[in-house]
């Protein structure tokens, strides 16, 4: 009866991947025509972008129709089969659903209006704010020394809003290239959900299986050259998700699980933010003013890289720090360390070849070719990089 039910369950869930992508091709058509008809689309300019015709920035309309009707999908078969509600085949609660539409909403507005980003930031924090009381929250953390589980009372609130912010903001600033973002969350959804299946966590693989397969599809369209962008409306709709994901696995008693590994399945987009915000901050503009100094920006102008091997490498990139993820889940703890240090190692080697590390002048770290007044020779150096 057991290996029945297994076999159940497996179709269910590849019969439910089918589902989406075929779905979500079909939106997908329908939505760029929309896009198309009513002027909603991601213009050209000379700056930043690299697209030299109107593409229609609103295919996260479909990503979000995909992932309700994908859940409806499991929810009929789920009714037909008479599953438990407590086995494998768990829907996503009622707070991710409403939350992910408020992110959705806000997207979608912010493609047809441009949206403020004090009041989209003010709307992520807001569902941040939904999901911690809606039970989504940390509440300890794990102590290597003693083994034991701090309570972290208060301190969980701003520490969970934090999370959920940042994985949405890290997502949407990755957005920048075709294909670029979809690719890489594909590759994390799917990282984390092998890393917490290693301990047993498979309640909420409907949520991977559905997104997965609207980000599959998407791919299909959005890689280059793109003839549709998920714009806003997918960004901080799939980052929410993934926020979500990584929250699933936050309160386990592995220390490393809780929190060194949804980094590293993440560490694109963890990363290039990271390097976003201290550059920006270093140059003392604002911290949210699209700039064109990003990873993917870099590897273009600096290696002459096209836009597709750029995205390319960078999902190869994914893939190895989702497999160190995966290895230090399912090893002993020497392994765990050795892992986590060439992880590290090759991060910094990864960051010292675009030039993101210093050189020999520490003013130039994290490439900002910031010269000092009285710095001896700076003059040179500056004009030598331009």
């Amino acid at each position: 009866m057991f290996v029945q039910e297994s076999y159940l369950v497996t179709w269910i869930f590849f019969t439910g991947l089918i589902f989406c992508l075929f779905t979500a091709m079909l939106l997908i058509h329908a939505v760029r025509a929309l896009g198309r008809r009513y002027n909603l689309t991601d213009d050209p300019d000379d700056e930043r972008k690299i697209h030299k015709q109107p593409i229609p920035n609103i295919g996260g309309l479909a990503i979000v129709g995909v992932f309700f009707l994908g859940l409806g999908y499991f929810t009929l078969l789920k009714a037909i089969f008479s599953l438990p509600q407590d086995g494998i085949i768990q829907l996503p609660g009622i707070y991710i659903m409403v939350s992910g539409v408020i992110m959705a909403a806000t997207g979608f507005y912010d493609d047809a209006k441009n949206l403020e980003f004090k009041k989209k930031f003010l709307l992520q924090i807001t569902v941040a704010l939904i999901m911690v009381s809606g039970g989504y929250q940390i509440t300890a953390l794990h102590n290597p020394i003693t083994g034991s589980m701090v309570d972290l009372g208060f301190v969980g609130i701003p520490l969970t809003v934090f999370i959920i912010v940042g994985i949405i903001n890290a997502v949407n600033l990755l957005d920048g290239m075709d294909g670029l973002a979809a690719g890489v969350v594909l590759i994390s959804f799917i990282s984390l959900s092998a890393a917490y299946g290693v301990g047993g966590q498979y309640e909420h693989l409907v949520l991977v299986t559905v997104i997965s397969g609207a980000l599959l599809a998407f791919l299909r369209y959005n890689f280059s050259p793109a003839s549709i962008f998920m714009g806003d409306t997918g960004s901080l709709f799939i980052g929410f998700l993934l926020a979500t994901y990584v929250l699933s696995g936050m309160n386990r008693a592995d220390s490393l699980l809780t929190f060194i590994i949804p980094v590293i399945c993440m560490g694109l987009p963890i990363l290039d933010t990271s390097l976003a915000i201290l550059r920006r901050s270093l140059e003392r503009r604002p911290l949210f003013r699209p700039d064109s100094d990003h990873i993917h920006h870099r590897m273009v102008k600096r290696f002459g890289f096209t836009h597709r091997h750029t995205v390319i490498i960078l999902y190869l990139a994914s893939i190895f720090l989702g497999i160190m993820a995966f290895l230090m889940a399912s090893t002993d703890s020497v392994s765990k360390t050795l892992i986590l240090c060439s992880t590290i190692w090759a991060s910094y080697i990864f960051l010292k070849v675009l030039k993101y590390v210093p050189f020999r002048k520490t003013n130039k770290a994290l490439g900002l070719h910031i010269r000092l007044p009285n710095e001896p020779g700076g003059t040179e150096a500056t004009s030598k990089e331009k």
